[in-house]
């Protein structure tokens, strides 16, 4: 009799756990994928360490943390790295789609105008 309530309470406290959420564990295909690698956030410009994207007539875009994003910021003059060492993909006037990487702290003033697809932080 001892062992029946002794399971029964034990499987009283895993349903339970299992109803509140608390120390469950998430499936090792959600613990893998993460959010790690989408992490980079647009945020409010204004610290020279955030990536700051800038547009000809246009606002400026900042971003921080490690990360990748799709974006869609047209009319693309130059791009200030901040604190972050970055990969940009872009697409030129002609319809070319190329990737430039640029190392912490520079300012790079592009050729012409570009549209950037993606930026990478890391």
């Amino acid at each position: 009799m001892r062992m029946r309530t002794l399971s029964a309470a034990l499987a009283l406290c895993a349903a339970t756990v299992g109803q509140t959420g608390v120390a469950q564990a998430a499936p090792a295909s959600e613990r893998a994928a993460g959010t790690a690698a989408n992490s980079i956030q647009s945020v409010r410009c204004g610290d020279p360490a955030f990536l700051t994207i800038m547009r000809y007539d246009g606002p400026l875009h900042c971003f921080a943390y490690a990360g990748t994003m799709s974006v869609a910021l047209y009319d693309v003059f130059a791009i200030d790295t901040g604190n972050n060492s970055v990969r940009i993909t872009y697409k030129t006037i002609q319809g070319r789609v190329l990737e430039a990487r640029f190392g912490k702290w520079t300012r790079n003033d592009l050729d012409s105008l570009v549209a950037v697809t993606e930026i990478q932080i890391y």
